[in-house]
């Protein structure tokens, strides 16, 4: 059985210090930032379930079933299962990461970049440009109804289950660096360039 919960949105406004900030963020979004203010727990924490997914496994209406024994995965644990070791494999196992074990269906970039500290990693030097590069993959989405909120796609999702195999890497390839020219290399001018 699926069911479909029309999610409530809510106006978050933050001003101080120069600082002033409003947006609309859904209902489970609102309930963890009243959670941290009221000096309850972490940010990350999941607050309450935001849909209840089709179960694969009949017992607790999840499609990921718990590891052995109901032990907790860690980020750092769920990192080195998935093999994920480019950028953009961090960031969709990041993401992942938040959907399966946290309870999370959208995410910011912030939120993913904050979380490579509890991995036990640092972010990426060009974070942007990663990311950028995990949204050309179809591995995430941008939520068209939330702004700078995003989502696992099922492509990410199948990239994450296959553990970034070889053939996703090789398709997945981002060109290298900057191609210095023909001139700035030193070498001569084919016919056909321009001097």
């Amino acid at each position: 059985m699926e069911t479909n919960i029309d999610a409530q949105k809510f106006m978050v406004s933050i001003k101080g210090d120069g600082v002033t900030i409003e947006k609309t963020v859904p209902e489970d979004v609102a309930r963890q930032l009243i959670t941290l203010i009221m000096g309850g727990a972490a940010l990350y924490e999941p607050v309450s379930r935001r849909e209840t997914l089709v179960s694969t496994n009949g017992t607790d209406g999840s499609s990921h079933p718990p590891r052995p024994g109901g032990r907790r995965t860690s980020l750092r644990e769920f990192l080195e299962e998935t093999q994920a070791t480019r950028n953009p494999d961090k960031i969709t196992a990041i993401a992942e990461y938040l959907v399966r074990h946290e309870e999370v269906e959208l995410f910011t970039r912030d939120e993913i970049k904050g979380r490579y500290r509890s991995a036990g990693e640092a972010p990426p030097a060009n974070f942007p440009r990663d990311f950028a590069w995990a949204v050309r993959n179809g591995w995430i989405a941008e939520d068209s109804k939330s702004s700078g909120s995003y989502y696992v796609t099922s492509k990410g999702r199948a990239a994450v289950e296959n553990k970034f195999s070889d053939e996703v890497k090789k398709a997945t390839a981002q060109a290298s660096g900057r191609r210095r020219s023909r001139k700035a290399a030193g070498a001569a001018p084919a016919e056909n360039d321009p001097e």
